[in-house]
């Protein structure tokens, strides 16, 4: 898993809190969107800690005659201190309403970032 893996999950659930919680006409949420969109952009996520990995090793179904084949996931699990990354998405939406950006960040603090790879 790359920082920019990390980065893009980021953005996908700014992308995902701004579209399921605006209202209004959808020139005005799409604007929003567009503003949200570029501002995610500007985050740097530091601080990041590697806190440990697997390797999982499962079996799945394949379309091969022989039936069963392995099947490998990575998972990696990262820590990040919760007021560092509060003052980093503060940061990138300054400027903004204040109380959808502590939203946004409420949304972001309970956000599920797992990304496996096989």
């Amino acid at each position: 898993m790359s920082w920019a893996q990390i980065s893009a999950s980021i953005k996908q659930g700014i992308s995902d809190f701004v579209g399921a919680h605006l209202v209004g006409d959808d020139g005005d949420v799409e604007e929003t969107v567009e503003r949200y969109s570029a501002r995610a952009s500007a985050i740097t996520v530091s601080g990041l800690n590697k806190e440990t990995d697997w390797w999982f090793r499962g079996i799945s179904k394949s379309d091969k005659k022989d039936g069963l084949e392995p099947k490998y996931t990575y998972l990696v699990v990262y820590s990040l201190d919760e007021d560092l990354y509060q003052k980093q998405i503060k940061k990138a939406f300054n400027g903004e309403d204040d109380k959808v950006v502590d939203n946004l960040i409420q949304y972001l603090m309970n956000y599920t970032m797992i990304l496996g790879k096989e």
